[in-house]
């Protein structure tokens, strides 16, 4: 129900210590065969990469407060995919 946008908003307005960014849940509950792994791991990347951007765009373009830096969440279900997230992070 939240976009990116509205996440980094209320992340800047709280001010908090830290926060993360948006992810999408890899257990098998949620994602229960390694292809659903691997589409919400790139699917965690890619709101990485969309909250920086908005990050960004709050610091540049709008009033206020500025906003910091999510930390990354690095997602998976076995260690070879905490090991794939976090290599596609550094691609990115």
């Amino acid at each position: 129900r939240w976009t990116v946008a509205d996440y980094v908003e209320m992340a800047t307005e709280l001010r908090p210590v830290w926060w993360a960014a948006m992810d999408c849940c890899c257990e098998p509950e949620i994602a229960s065969n390694n292809d659903e792994v691997q589409k919400r791991i790139r699917a965690t990347v890619f709101y990485l990469a969309e909250t920086l951007a908005s990050v960004y765009a709050w610091n540049h373009h709008l009033p206020g407060y500025q906003a910091t830096n999510p930390m990354p969440v690095i997602q998976g279900w076995k260690p070879e995919d905490y090991k794939r997230c976090i290599q596609l992070i550094e691609d990115h």
